[in-house]
């Protein structure tokens, strides 16, 4: 409504702009000359110091004038009586007064419109867009003076409508000022931005026994600002706002060093800094790392940066830091180390400081795995593909998409586990399966086998992933421990530990308890669903448990130059360093001869039931025995191949 008036008074308003007349020629109702009278007068605008522009109107007739800049008017030829003469303007109330014309005579009026009022939010914030609380607000024009509250807000009003000047002031900060309209139609906002009064930072900062001081990385800890140092030393950092700052002085291999400094209002504040030299680095590893995964390092003195250190394992450089600290050092362990214990080297790079090294046995991811009649692989881009038969028992697909940088993969009987490089567990698939114990962390192998998996972690222990009776008649060993190979099997779990020797554990159903006595300089292990496999280091190995002699596993091929091991159903591979392979057991499906000419493998899939898979050099599979097409892997697979 009040638009449309508006809209309606301004249109009324041009079209008496026009008008040369104060007041519309006289008609016959109007009465003789000395019947009529005139009223004059002023109408005021409240607040306001131009008073043009306002419309004085005498009700029930068509007489009409507008004001002057001083607000006079003049209605001529009224017809004598008591009228309601009315002044209008766009912004302010109506307002109505009652005359009496008098025949012949002039009436003066005054009319006061008060004004439709506004209001005024304001905003402090400094130049980081962050609230400014307590600061003191004033508007120009009226003088009315407000503090912010802790968000940085002030309100004003009600205000007359107009263009008002805010002023935004506080201790330690430069004086602003905006400028905005006041409306009646809706409230207004203004943002000022204080922007604190700046001084300076600078100084030195010297590195122990060195006559070069450049690189040193300063931070301005409240700010996070950062600069370097020059050869000698210097550092500056011009128009830091007024404050208590603390100053970071960081280079790879010295101490860190920190100072506080006070920062007034156009002067310097000075900071002299010296970095100590560190002490000889402290180094713990892990007892197991995997090929691709996450090796955390602990222990003291690496400095609060990489710097000029360098770490190889094996004679092979890191190339992947993921994390650094004075305290812990988390890299990627090289792809193309091969299986085995290696020497681990941190290397500082300068002539006054030792190396630190430790030793690790580093284990071999597992990109191909296999159950009954499906299968899965880790891809060269690290996620993971399944394929083969999936019913509503094994439902392994589609591949949950939080899963990301796999190093390994095992298959049960109806899930699907992957380990990632962080050394977290991922299980899925299956009628409801048993989830991966929270907490689970830095583990380095898994293996699976009908319901069970066994989970290795780093430190040489391993935990039971299963339900029921699995789970419970079959736990861990308690004191179990420097595991460095692991090999689940439905009844059954088997370990095999860094003295050489193997343990098993579990429901004995078939006599897999008995462990040879003479059994020791293992260095592989493997089984079937009724046996258990151990490689010696000679080349020998012993074979034990029910399937050992029903199926004729016991009677072992010349086993020289094996360097894994992997059990299906009731069968063995050995795979060679040259690249060929051992295969004997039960053959039913021709799963014990494998094709013609086939060379250059890389890896061996266990818990094959009927068939048998192999991951060739070039990452392409080979699966021969039961050759149903719905088994079998994709044609063109090409998985990540893991060095050995």
């Amino acid at each position: 409504m009040r638009l449309a008036r508006t809209s309606w008074l301004w249109a009324l308003l041009l079209a008496l702009s026009a008008c040369t007349s104060d007041s519309p020629p006289s008609t016959p109702d109007s009465g003789t000359p000395t019947q009529l009278g005139r009223v004059t007068g002023q109408a005021l605008l409240e607040g306001a110091t131009a008073h043009g522009g306002i419309l004085l109107t005498l009700e029930g007739s068509e007489h009409r004038a507008l004001t002057d800049a001083e607000g006079r008017f003049t209605l001529e030829d009224l017809p004598a009586g008591t009228h309601a003469l009315v002044a209008r303007k766009p912004g302010y109330y109506d307002a109505t007064q009652s005359v009496q014309v008098q025949a012949g005579e002039t009436t003066t009026v005054t009319l006061q419109l008060r004004a439709e009022l506004g209001a005024l939010q304001g905003l402090v914030i400094r130049e980081d867009e962050a609230p400014v609380p307590d600061a003191r607000v004033t508007l120009t024009e009226t003088g009315a003076t407000r503090t912010t509250d802790e968000q940085g807000h002030v309100d004003f009003g009600p205000l007359v409508p107009g263009t008002y000047t805010v002023v935004a002031e506080k201790n330690g900060h430069v004086r602003t000022q905006e400028t905005v309209r006041v409306t009646n139609v809706e409230r207004s906002q203004v943002t000022l931005t204080l922007r604190r009064e700046r001084g300076s930072v600078s100084g030195t900062a010297l590195l122990e026994s060195a006559t070069a001081h450049d690189g040193i990385t300063l931070t301005l800890l409240e700010s996070g600002a950062t600069t370097t140092t020059d050869a000698q030393g210097h550092f500056a950092f011009p128009s830091v706002p007024v404050g208590t700052y603390t100053v970071l002085a960081r280079k790879g291999l010295y101490t860190e060093a920190r100072q506080s400094v006070e920062v007034r209002a156009n002067l310097p504040g000075q900071v002299d800094l010296t970095l100590n030299r560190l002490p000889a680095p402290e180094l713990n590893a892990p007892a197991l790392a995997v090929q691709r995964g996450h090796l955390r390092l602990t222990g003291a003195h690496f400095g609060p940066e990489q710097g000029s250190h360098t770490i190889t394992l094996g004679g092979v450089e890191v190339d992947e830091y993921l994390a650094w600290s004075d305290a812990e050092v988390v890299v990627r362990v090289p792809g193309s180390l091969a299986p085995g214990v290696h020497e681990l080297v941190m290397a500082s790079g300068v002539s006054w400081r030792a190396d630190a090294t430790a030793s690790l046995r580093v284990l071999r991811q597992r990109t191909l795995a296999y159950a009954a009649n499906w299968g899965m692989g880790v891809l060269p881009d690290n996620t993971v593909t399944v394929w083969g038969s999936a019913d509503a028992s094994n439902d392994v697909t589609p591949v949950p998409s939080a899963i990301t940088d796999v190093v390994s993969v095992a298959a049960g009987a109806s899930f699907a586990v992957a380990l990632q490089a962080d050394g977290s567990v991922i299980k899925w698939g299956g009628p409801d399966p048993v989830p991966v114990p929270d907490g689970l962390s830095d583990v380095v192998d898994i293996s699976a086998y009908g319901t069970r998996v066994l989970a290795l972690k780093r430190d040489g222990t391993v935990v039971t992933i299963a339900r029921g009776i699995s789970a419970e008649e079959t736990p861990v060993p308690a004191g179990l421990q420097d595991v460095v190979a692991v090999s689940a099997a439905p009844f059954h779990g088997m370990a095999l530990k860094a003295d050489g020797t193997v343990a098993v554990w579990g429901q004995d159903v078939f006599d897999l308890q008995g462990v040879p006595a003479d059994l020791n300089d293992v260095v592989a292990i493997a089984n079937t669903s009724s046996s258990a496999l151990a490689l010696r280091a000679n080349g020998t190995a012993a074979v034990w448990g029910f399937g050992a002699a029903y199926y004729d596993l016991a009677l072992t091929p010349d086993l020289g130059g094996v360097v894994e091991i992997a059990g299906g159903e009731h069968h063995y591979m050995a795979l060679r360093s040259n690249g060929t392979l051992r295969v004997w057991g039960n053959s039913a499906h021709g799963q014990t001869t494998p094709p013609a000419g086939l060379a250059n493998v890389a890896a061996v899939a266990g818990q094959a039931f009927n068939k048998s898979l192999a991951l060739r050099g070039d990452g392409t599979v080979a699966s021969w025995g039961d050759a149903t097409p719905s088994h079998l892997p994709p044609p063109g697979l090409v998985l990540r191949v893991p060095a050995r």
